[in-house]
């Protein structure tokens, strides 16, 4: 059982000279939804989902979810956070202090052409050394069985079959510690698989 993957997250937004925010974007969340933050989030009957196993050509992403999904009752409602009603305040109730936010939304980090994003790098649920080599190649995503986040896989490389990132290069800090297995590469969605930017 693997457990080396971390969340995916923004690295940075190319074309931008200093400070460029990455586009992010509240979408109506799907109910039952419970996966966690950098999970690949996919549109499915008019509200967003983490995508199944990425194994085709089909899927196209909306993003990575910037935060971990509410698993809401009902597709794009609030979930109301409660602990409870205050004493002899009937109309009130407590919201927890630092309760998420719940609109019924999820915050996901757009996948365009500017968004460079990082993830963890290994083959078929292994953590693997990236290396130059990797640079330029498709590579497909996994979910790591180990701890539920996802990996760049290495093990997935023919477009139409799984594989839809495009990767960059390494990720500078890793390099300049020296690259262990697993370490973070840095990667676009292919055009083909991104749902707003074709």
């Amino acid at each position: 059982m693997a457990n080396f993957a971390t969340p995916i997250k923004v690295a940075r937004v190319e074309g931008s000279a200093g400070e460029a925010h990455p586009e992010i974007r509240r979408l109506p969340e799907k109910a039952t939804q419970t996966e966690l933050k950098g999970s690949p989030v996919i549109l499915d009957s008019g509200n967003y989902k983490v995508s199944g196993a990425i194994t085709d050509a089909t899927p196209l992403l909306a993003g990575f979810a910037a935060e971990p999904f509410h698993n809401l009752t009902t597709a794009d409602t609030a979930k109301h956070l409660s602990a409870g009603i205050p004493i002899n305040q009937a109309n009130a109730t407590i919201i927890p202090l630092g309760a998420p936010l719940s609109d019924g939304k999820i915050g996901v980090l757009v996948a365009n052409a500017n968004t460079i994003f990082e993830g963890a790098f290994g083959t078929t649920d292994t953590a693997t050394l990236p290396a130059t080599s990797d640079v330029g190649k498709i590579y497909g995503i996994t979910k790591d069985t180990g701890n539920s986040y996802w990996y760049v896989d290495k093990g997935k490389t023919t477009t139409g079959a799984g594989a839809i990132l495009t990767i960059i290069a390494l990720h500078e800090q890793d390099v300049i510690n020296t690259l262990a297995a697993g370490d973070r590469v840095l990667f676009k969605v292919s055009q083909a698989n991104r749902l707003f930017d074709q």
